[in-house]
C-alpha cells in the first residue's frame, strides 16, 4: 500500500513540471489521479501510473490505441516518431481532461 501511495506522490510531483508548462491547475491533476486510483476514468487507461502503481504512465504505452474523444492519431504518430514523449504526455493529459469535461462540465 505504501509503495503505491509513494508512486502516486512521486508521479504527481513529476507531473507538476508537465502541468506547469501547460498551465493546467493542480486541481485537475488531483482529480484525474483520484479517478485513476478508483478506476473511474472512462478510457480505462492509467494516466499517471502503470498497472503496478509505478510512475510509468500507461497512457504513453497505449497512446496509439487509447480511446479518448478528440485524439488526433496522426499527431500522436508524429510525436512518437519524433520521440517527443513530453509533448505527447501533455497532449494526452489535455485530451483526457477535455473528454472528462463533457462528462463533468463543472469540474473540467
Amino acid at each position: 500500500m505504501f509503495g503505491k501511495l509513494w508512486a502516486l506522490f512521486v508521479g504527481l510531483y513529476v507531473l507538476g513540471a508537465f502541468l506547469a508548462a501547460s498551465r493546467l491547475p493542480n486541481m485537475l491533476a488531483s482529480t484525474v489521479a483520484a479517478m485513476e486510483v478508483n478506476k473511474y476514468l472512462p478510457s480505462r487507461v492509467r494516466v499517471f501510473t502503470d498497472a503496478d502503481g509505478n510512475f510509468a504512465p500507461q497512457i504513453l504505452d497505449e497512446a496509439l490505441t487509447v480511446e479518448i474523444d478528440g485524439v488526433n492519431r496522426d499527431y500522436i504518430i508524429k510525436l512518437l516518431s519524433d520521440e517527443n514523449k513530453d509533448e505527447l504526455y501533455k497532449y494526452l493529459i489535455i485530451k483526457q481532461c477535455n473528454a472528462l469535461g463533457s462528462i463533468l462540465p463543472g469540474m473540467f
